[in-house]
This record gives structure tokens, C-alpha cells and sequence, in this order.
């Protein structure tokens, strides 16, 4: 039986920044001649039941630190260096038993996953395929390039405006990856101009997803821009894709959205509204907080299948809650964030149950990345239906897009 310490010398941990100034955990396997390495994202926008990330909560970077996990993973160096790499899975059975518990509330999921995303690097530079392929080649499914979804207005806790939706994203299908890169790239820099001509230079500044954030108010004044700003350009027609993010304005069950104070089911009226005014819009994420079910049923009732409703703060890339809720029709899309559940293994269970079940498939970044393009190779590699990873701007954005490009190049060979 191959162990890890036959091909890897010994593994580093390291504490690095996410593109929030915000610490998180960097791994190296070290090995004869290279080194691969892996590294953990955070969100700001989090569901109930992700899996436990573990911060010092002590003095260094106002407590949120992340040098005991370091300490923890070198302690733990020998015993890492004997777990089974016949395989990628053994690798993370071995250590979601070493953590015990299904939410890693011992170690913590920024322990494990960049573990167990350089194991699944390790095994496919070993198999001689680029990671990519690896997952293919693993899954069985037809190969399909996924469409993104280019976030180019901030709103909620990801901008410092008024705007109750987290991200305003638009989706371009024009035949290639390339040409959809090139059709938001032409839209974000008409954006750029349109927004410095009403709301002034100061608000070329951009929000944590790379999106510009200007001083608007509300969810239709924000599509209005990306129509007008498209109408600039030669771009072609393109779909916009909304994530409300809605447990960040539910109180009291109720919302504050767009200015007014709402009710789940008056929310979703608006919504519908929304989308009957602007045919363009396609897909809806997180409408409603995780435990308004009803809101989420009526919402999918009265939609009648004619947009994508995308679970996110619901599902939690968790097989448990994927199944529990399949049965309530509640959503007809899934997003896969492979830091909500902790292991990579855990996070391609959650992806072939959304296939088995019929659920569309978004792979998607966090609010604070690193520059680690591993989610670029998994969302080929699957083959997703749709990635987010942002703008097309700031670097741990665009790596991630670049990474597409390169993998295009391959896959069209």
C-alpha cells in the first residue's frame, strides 16, 4: 500500500492572506525536485452549518490568526506523511477519521482541505494528467466546459452601498470560454466608464468580489446600469444572474430589501416582478434565509421552473442537506463550495448527488480567496453547468479565469 511520505518528503504549513488581508492556511507537499501547493478561501456570507473553520481568537490579526492550525498540522506531520494514498479518497477518509467529527469541529475544515486538495494534486501529477482531466477521468461524465457567471456589482456585505443584493452577475454564451471572457471583460470596462460618468471617478473602486460597488439603492437600478453599459459595447445579448444572499437582511422573519420591510412571500412577489420586467434575469441565488422554507416552496411554485433558484446557504455542499430537502422543491440548482463541507472528496459526493437528482450545478469561489485555481479544475473536471468566480478583476479572480483559458486550450485538443 503507497503512503504519502513514498513520494512526498514532508509537508509545510503556512500562514498566508486571503484577498481580504484575512489569514488562512497554505500547505506544501514537498517532493523531489517541486513542490505542490494548496490553499483555503473564507467567505464572509456563511450558512449555519458550513464546516468548522478554526481562527487563534487571540491577539494577532484581531483574532483571526491561523497559526495554531499551522502548529497543529506540523504536530501532525508524521501521522499525515503514513496516511494511504492508493487513492485521493483514502487520502481524505483518512483524515475526516483523524478529525472524528462530521463538522471538523476538532481540527477544522482549513486543517483538512488543503490537505486533501494537495492530495488529489499529488495523485493526478502522479497519473501523469492535469488535474482537470484527473477529476474527468475519475467522474466518468461527459466532458462539458461551464458557463460563468461574471459578478460585476457588489452589494450586501460584500460592498460598503445600499444595494440589499450580495452580487449582480451577468452570463454570456457565445459559443467559447474565450469569447464569454472577452464579452464581460468589454461589459465590465464599459461599466467602469458609465459608473465614473454619473456617480463619479471615486466609485471606480471595486467591492470584495471584484464588482464595482456605486451609491445605488436597489436591485433595478443595478440591472439598469449593466443594460445601459452593455448598450455601449458590441457585446452581443447576455443573462444576469442575481445572489441575494438573503439571510444577510432577514430579521425578525422578516427583510429589509430595497427599502422596504417584507414578508418571505411579499419578497417573493417582488422578486417575480423583477424578473417579469427584465426578461434577461436567469438565475436567482440564496432568495430567502436557509430556514424560510415556505418562502423558498411558494417562490419555486410560482416561478414554474423558468429560472434557476440556487441553494447555497441551504445546502451547504452537504449530502445530508441536499437529500433532506430534495423532496420539498425548493430549488433547482445547487452551489458547490468546497470550504462549506471540508474535503474534496466530500464536496464531489455532493456534486454527483446534484446530478443524480436533476439539480444544476454552479461551482463558486469565495468572498475572500487566495490565488490557488484548484476550483477552476474541479468545475471542468465535473463538468458543472456554471462557475462564479468573481469580476474579472483583482488578481485571486482573475487567476482563476486565466487558469479556464489555459485549460481550454487543452480541453479543445
Amino acid at each position: 500500500m503507497a503512503i504519502l511520505k513514498s513520494v512526498v518528503k514532508t509537508i509545510k504549513a503556512r500562514q498566508i492572506l486571503t484577498s481580504r488581508g484575512i489569514p488562512t492556511v497554505e500547505v506544501e507537499f514537498v517532493m523531489e525536485g517541486c513542490s505542490l501547493f494548496s490553499s483555503v478561501p473564507s467567505g464572509k456570507s456563511v450558512g449555519s452549518m458550513e464546516a468548522c473553520i478554526h481562527v487563534d481568537r487571540k491577539e494577532s490579526y484581531g483574532g483571526m490568526s491561523v497559526y495554531d492550525v499551522v502548529e497543529q498540522i506540523g504536530l501532525h506531520k508524521e501521522t499525515l506523511l503514513n496516511g494511504s494514498i492508493e487513492s485521493p479518497e483514502k487520502y481524505d477518509d483518512f483524515l475526516l477519521n483523524l478529525d472524528g467529527t462530521a463538522a471538523k469541529k476538532r481540527l477544522g475544515s482549513n486543517f483538512i482541505l488543503p490537505l486533501s486538495i494537495c492530495c488529489y494534486k499529488l495523485c493526478s501529477h502522479l497519473s501523469g494528467l492535469s488535474l482537470w482531466r484527473y477529476f474527468a477521468s475519475k467522474s466518468g461524465k461527459k466532458e462539458g466546459f461551464p458557463l460563468p457567471n461574471f459578478n460585476l456589482l457588489n452589494g450586501g456585505l460584500h460592498s460598503g452601498n445600499e444595494l440589499s443584493c450580495q452580487e449582480i452577475m451577468v452570463c454570456f454564451d457565445r459559443g467559447s470560454y474565450s469569447e464569454n471572457l472577452e464579452a464581460a471583460c468589454c461589459l465590465f470596462q464599459s461599466l467602469k466608464s458609465l459608473i465614473t460618468e454619473k456617480f463619479g471617478s471615486i466609485y471606480q473602486s471595486v467591492g470584495d468580489e471584484g464588482g464595482f460597488a456605486p451609491p445605488i439603492k436597489d436591485t433595478r437600478e443595478g440591472i439598469e446600469l449593466l443594460i445601459a453599459a452593455g448598450k455601449r459595447v458590441q457585446i452581443g445579448d447576455f443573462r444576469v444572474a442575481m445572489d441575494f444572499a438573503a439571510n444577510s437582511f432577514y430579521k425578525d422573519e422578516k427583510y429589509s430589501f430595497d427599502g422596504d420591510v417584507l414578508s418571505g412571500r411579499q419578497l417573493a412577489d417582488c422578486y417575480l416582478k423583477i424578473c417579469d420586467e427584465y426578461k434577461i434575469i436567469y438565475s436567482i441565488e440564496d432568495p430567502f434565509a436557509e430556514s424560510d422554507f415556505e418562502s423558498w416552496k411558494y417562490f419555486y411554485e410560482k416561478s414554474n421552473n423558468k429560472i434557476r433558484i440556487v441553494a447555497d446557504d441551504l445546502t451547504v455542499t452537504n449530502t445530508i442537506l441536499i437529500r433532506k430537502y430534495a423532496n420539498m422543491k425548493m430549488f433547482n440548482t445547487v452551489l458547490i463550495k468546497p470550504n462549506q463541507i471540508g474535503s474534496v472528496t466530500e464536496t464531489i459526493e455532493a456534486i454527483n448527488l446534484c446530478s443524480d437528482l436533476g439539480y444544476k450545478i454552479m461551482v463558486s469561489h469565495r468572498s475572500a480567496e487566495t490565488e490557488d485555481t484548484f476550483v477552476s479544475s474541479l468545475a471542468v473536471g465535473v463538468s458543472a453547468d456554471y462557475v462564479k468566480f468573481g469580476a474579472p478583476c483583482r488578481g485571486e479572480r482573475i487567476s482563476k479565469y486565466n487558469e479556464l483559458l489555459r485549460i481550454e486550450e487543452e480541453f479543445n485538443k
